[in-house]
């Protein structure tokens, strides 16, 4: 695709997403200075932020790449009161390609309120229309709170880069990926036929939730990590993560049901390994029944079959 520039302020319902300006660097050294200690879990630049002018030396490199068509970096403002957020921006970018990876960071005050899902959302919308077609999102995996943003915003998980060199030490990348496959004209159609492929269930307990469900579907996890454990039964992924604030352990925004042959043995097998019957077995007619089983950290999945 041919390079181009994005838009210099991108407008969403509850955020503005605007083009660094020199004159905002002592706002952003100041937000950077009181979250330091959390920031630098994850971002190397941290350290290397030590003054304004380190702070002044950043936004014109962003403004110098942003003239090159190499790096798209803003600032995100709250619309309610212009409050500064955090960034988040585009950078390797492939133009040959049509690809490229978001990358973003969020004040520790405004985490937990659906701020930086959606600004990946717009800058997202404006990389699509703009012509390109993939678009990546890496984050360290012990970084909960990073990937359940590309998680929430319907990316995939397509490889796990192992032992990858970080600022501290070697650890995994998880990298996500979203495919433009729809114009936008098309948008009427994006739901017609749509199925569940991923389930979050929020849990207190990684490794009791891992040994329920792999016992239960008889599978071994794709991803198997402290913090996060992903499970591929069928055509779906079954995603084990801790509960936070948004989003308590024992809770869910959803309850999808597994088809299965032999609908009374597999209530009997949950209900084996700790499971109990929530609702249910209900008859839907044709020798069809559901059940909803409510696993021992206290979410729902559903059953149905003969």
């Amino acid at each position: 695709m041919q390079k181009t520039y994005l838009s210099e302020a991108l407008r969403g319902s509850r955020i503005t997403l605007r083009k660094h300006e020199p004159h905002l660097a002592p706002t952003m050294f100041a937000s950077i200075e009181q979250d330091r200690e959390r920031l630098r879990q994850y971002l190397p630049w941290v350290d290397l932020t030590r003054t304004v002018e380190d702070e002044s030396n950043y936004i014109a490199m962003t403004l110098e790449a942003w003239s090159h068509y190499k790096i798209y970096d803003y600032g995100i403002f709250r619309n309610t009161d212009d409050m500064y957020l955090g960034n988040c921006g585009v950078h390797t970018i492939s133009w040959l390609n049509d690809k490229c990876e978001i990358g973003y960071w969020l004040l520790g005050p405004f985490e937990g309120q659906g701020f930086m899902s959606e600004a990946v959302r717009i800058l997202e919308q404006e990389l699509f229309r703009l012509g390109f077609n993939r678009i990546e999102i890496r984050c360290n995996s012990t970084n909960i709170r990073s990937a359940s943003v590309p998680r929430r915003n319907g990316y995939r998980l397509d490889s796990i880069v192992r032992r990858d060199a970080d600022f501290a030490e070697c650890r995994d990348t998880l990298v996500f990926a979203k495919i433009r496959e729809l114009h936008f004209e098309d948008a009427a159609d994006l739901l017609v036929g749509a199925e569940t492929d991923h389930v979050i269930l929020f849990t207190s307990d990684i490794q009791a939730s891992r040994e329920f469900y792999r016992r239960a579907f008889a599978v071994e996890p794709i991803l198997d990590l402290p913090e996060i454990c992903e499970f591929k039964i069928g055509t779906r992924s079954l995603i084990l993560q801790p509960g936070d604030p948004q989003f308590p352990a024992g809770t869910q925004t959803e309850l999808a049901y597994w088809p299965v042959e032999h609908f009374d043995q597999a209530v009997a097998l949950l209900k084996s390994l700790g499971g109990e019957v929530f609702r249910g077995p209900l008859s839907l007619g044709d020798g069809d029944h559901i059940c909803q089983i409510r696993d021992p950290l206290g979410n729902q999945i559903g059953l149905r079959g003969k």
